[in-house]
């Protein structure tokens, strides 16, 4: 009995946490008090440190209570070593069956090169080889094209259920953005349940500056809110490879697409004058990069792409020229 009313007392304790935050930070819900960082939660409610991871860790599980089945990874089946592409030829150049799992990977490519579909592409091999193991996918550049990954997964004869192991999360700017990959995403990983995270893209809310870095209050103008956003933008990227890297070393893969940004006298994997967007804050991250590629032909004939290791400590760089079907991107070398 006792234990019984120890447990409601903590419960009840628990959640006052939750209405002292809110009401202390004069906003209506969890994932606003989230938003509002943990030095002004502490401050607001005076918390000591040890309340305050506290405070945090209900308010986490109040705005992101999960709806999930609660399965174990003993339950999974073991982890292969590659996460396949579903074509043997394109698997055979990315690294012998695949991208090697546990690892970060970018997928960069100029707007419309097949990077969202091979993202999408990844995810569905991933459902199909695991029945019960879970995606997340974070859009940040529009919606999540369900229909896309639905279309893959029907060619590929394996129906529409799997969508229902597919946690999308659709966010507009990059604080949203953190906040869903430091506590709703990092918490799904940890259960042991994902086994892949797909970002689309990482650049996407962390090329432009918001209203928050018009003045970094020092009297620099414009210029100074720049500085703020970079300065701003380089933490968010060590924070972000510091997670990402978490959920890899746990044997969860991540692939990230980027974008390209304009560069002057480089000649790269890209080609002349385009360099992967972020810089090398953000290079440092990730273990791998896929280049996608695409040159428009004359009208009245198919575009030509290709799809190339540009760098991983596991396979040399290779690339391969590959069409689009409805089951994704084939290499146009014989698949076997």
């Amino acid at each position: 009995m006792a234990d019984t009313a120890d447990g409601a007392a903590e419960t009840e304790a628990a959640q006052d946490y939750v209405s002292l935050a809110q009401a202390k930070l004069g906003v209506a819900t969890a994932g606003e008090c989230l938003l509002a960082g943990r030095s002004k939660l502490q401050q607001a409610c005076g918390l000591t440190a040890s309340q305050t991871d506290q405070a945090l860790t209900q308010l986490s599980l109040t705005a992101y209570p999960w709806q999930q089945r609660l399965l174990t990874s003993a339950q999974l089946r073991p982890a292969e070593r590659w996460l396949s592409t579903g074509s043997a030829g394109l698997d055979l150049v990315l690294g012998g069956r695949g991208l090697l799992r546990g690892r970060v990977v970018e997928l960069v490519g100029e707007s419309g090169s097949g990077k969202t579909q091979l993202g999408l592409q990844l995810a569905a091999s991933q459902l199909a080889e695991h029945p019960v193991a879970q995606v997340v996918y974070v859009s940040t550049e529009g919606p999540f094209p369900v229909e896309r990954l639905g279309g893959i997964l029907r060619a590929r004869s394996q129906g529409l259920e799997p969508l229902g192991r597919v946690h999308v999360a659709e966010l507009h700017d990059a604080r949203a953005f953190m906040h869903a990959m430091e506590y709703k995403v990092d918490g799904m990983v940890r259960q042991g349940l994902v086994r892949l995270v797909v970002v689309d893209s990482v650049a996407g809310q962390l090329r432009v500056a918001d209203e928050e870095d018009d003045d970094d209050g020092d009297g620099g103008g414009k210029g100074g809110g720049e500085r703020a956003f970079y300065r701003r933008r380089a933490g968010m990227l060590v924070r972000l490879g510091g997670l990402m890297r978490t959920w890899a070393a746990a044997g969860c893969s991540v692939v990230c697409t980027n974008q390209v940004t304009d560069v002057v006298d480089r000649e790269g994997v890209l080609g002349a004058g385009k360099a992967p967007a972020l810089g090398s804050t953000w290079a440092n991250v990730i273990d791998a990069r896929v280049v996608v590629r695409q040159q428009r032909q004359q009208p009245g004939t198919p575009t030509r792409r290709w799809i190339a290791l540009a760098f991983a400590p596991w396979a040399p760089p290779a690339q391969c020229e590959v069409a689009l079907g409805s089951s994704g991107f084939e290499s146009l070398q014989q698949d076997g």
